[in-house]
Order: C-alpha cells, then sequence, then structure tokens
C-alpha cells in the first residue's frame, strides 16, 4: 500500500453523512475485494476520505492497494452537499438519515448558493457588491431553494426548513455523544423529531441538553422528553402514511438505475459484478411484481364493492 493513501485521514462530520454499510453489504465487499481487487476509486479531498470508507478500512486491514480519485472541490461545504446529493439518490435510507441528509443539503445550499450565483464557488467573504445583488437573484433566495430541493425530493418547502432544524439537532447531538447520533440516523434508537430539533435550539442558548439527556435517549426504546399528546391532539389516520415513505423513495432508485446505465461501461465490470447485480435486480423485480399485484387486488375489490 502506498505511503499516499496510509496517510488519508476520516473527517468524522463527513463521515456521518453516509450510512455504514450493513453487516451483509460489508461482506459481500470484502469478499469481493478479496477476490478481485479494490478495483473502485476512493475519491479523497485533500487528505480526507469522502466516499466508500468501508473499503479503505477493508483493504487497509488486508493490506490492499486501492486507488485514490482527488475531487478539486473548494471548500468542506461543497463537500457536503455532494455527499447528501449522492447518497439521496443512490442509497435506500432510514427515514431519519433521509431527513438528516435533506436538511444537511439545504443548510449547505444556502451558504453555497449566493456564491454560485456571484461567478464563484468558494465559501469566502469576498466580492461583497456582486454577492449583494446575487442575493436578488431567484436561486439565492431561500424561498427559491426550499422549493427547489422540495421538488427534488417531494417534500413541502415548509418541511425541508424543518428538516433543516432537525440536521442541526443531530450535529448538537453529534457533538456531545458521536455515538448517539449515529444510532438516531441508522434507526438503532428511535428518538422523536420535536426532540432532535429541540437541541438545535438549545445550542444557541445556555441551557444545553447534556449527557444526563443523551444517556436517557441510549435506552433501548427511547424515552420521549415530551409529555405525550393528548387525545384530541393525536394527528388524524393517514391511510397511505405505510406507501407514501416508498412511494417518494422509489423516484430516486430509478435515477440511480438510469445514471448507472449512461455512465458504466459493462464491458468492464467483472462476472462477479454483474452476477450479484443481476441478482438483486430479480429480487427486487420480484418484491415489485407482489406488491403492485396486491394494489392490483385491493384496487379490484374496491370496484366491486
Amino acid at each position: 500500500m502506498s505511503e499516499c493513501t496510509e496517510k488519508l485521514k476520516i473527517n468524522p462530520a463527513l463521515r456521518l453523512l453516509v450510512l455504514p454499510l450493513s453487516t451483509a453489504e460489508y461482506t459481500a465487499l470484502e469478499t469481493d475485494i478479496l477476490t478481485n481487487g479494490s478495483q473502485k476509486p476512493v475519491q479523497c479531498w485533500h487528505s480526507y476520505i469522502i466516499s466508500d470508507f468501508e473499503r479503505v478500512e477493508i483493504c487497509r486491514r488486508h493490506k490492499i492497494s486501492f486507488d485514490v480519485y482527488k475531487t478539486n472541490f473548494l471548500s468542506e461545504i461543497e463537500i457536503v452537499a455532494q455527499i447528501c446529493e449522492r447518497e439521496l439518490s443512490e442509497r435506500i435510507l432510514p427515514s431519519d438519515m433521509r431527513r438528516y441528509l435533506i436538511g444537511k443539503l439545504y443548510n449547505a445550499e444556502k451558504v453555497i448558493a449566493p456564491h454560485r450565483a456571484a461567478g464563484t464557488n468558494q465559501c469566502k467573504e469576498r466580492r461583497h457588491r456582486e454577492l449583494s445583488r446575487a442575493k436578488n437573484q431567484p436561486e439565492t433566495r431561500l424561498v427559491h431553494i426550499k422549493e427547489r430541493l422540495g421538488r427534488q425530493y417531494h417534500l413541502n418547502p415548509a418541511t425541508v426548513t424543518r428538516y433543516a432544524v432537525y440536521a442541526n439537532g443531530i450535529d448538537t447531538i453529534f457533538q456531545e455523544d458521536p455515538q448517539k447520533a449515529e444510532q438516531i440516523l441508522s434507526g438503532t434508537v428511535k428518538v422523536p423529531v420535536d426532540v432532535v430539533c429541540g437541541y438545535a435550539v438549545s445550542k444557541k442558548g445556555s441551557s444545553y441538553p447534556g449527557n444526563s439527556t443523551l444517556q436517557r435517549l441510549s435506552q433501548s426504546q427511547a424515552e420521549p422528553l415530551i409529555s405525550g399528546p393528548s387525545v384530541k391532539d393525536m394527528p388524524t389516520f393517514d391511510p397511505d402514511a405505510g406507501i407514501n415513505s416508498l412511494a417518494l423513495t422509489i423516484p430516486s432508485w430509478i435515477q440511480s438505475l438510469q445514471r448507472t446505465n449512461f455512465t458504466v461501461d459493462f464491458s468492464l465490470i467483472t462476472e462477479a459484478g454483474r452476477k450479484q447485480l443481476r441478482n438483486e435486480l430479480r429480487h427486487l423485480i420480484s418484491a415489485a411484481d407482489t406488491l403492485n399485484s396486491l394494489l392490483e387486488v385491493e384496487s379490484l375489490s374496491l370496484i366491486h364493492i
């Protein structure tokens, strides 16, 4: 392994943006690397890894060399936006992780957009006149950024704002207890959205929730830190709640499949990789057909009633 790759480091804040692989995914990746070597370059920015963290871990543990692709981002905030977009489009994410990434993306875009409109991607304090004029352009107004992200991820603009507060809350928890933040995002620990958002508010004030509160959240079923709603405050039953999340996620799967069609040179992929993907696609098609059949049966039942 080269000295260059040995010096690569992990930025914990950037690592938090990437959902760890499941045990099955990790095992499959390790088997593939041990069989075929590491064939995918790892993205880095300066000396920091920004993709394929498990690949690097496996290669280092087994002393297997891997290629590095050096990105040309000018600031860390641009990397945050790129990672968020990549993860949201390419992976099936737990709801808390998806909420966090959309919030982080919005917070990043609020910083990046004015500089982009002013003719620079650098997030630095300069060109004040250009920035002042740029702020009057539609894309740099916060409402337009929210609307664009809302359309992209099928959300109300107000929900995008709420997700940004949620992201700030997760970041605050991460500063106090990194493991707890990771557990919340992975779905291992369930914490109400309002509670997480409360951490973002407390960050601005003098009273920080602190470790005692976080320890209460670490129980197998985290206790809500606010009193439960009364019956009259309970939300109206939504019969579509169980399918809405899936319906909103599927477009990102389609984008990922289409991107693969146009960007991958299929003549270069290994037979093992080809078989693995075809097997997973068959499972996906089968699951989709089963679900579609259930929807058709229920639809016909309603027609005959």
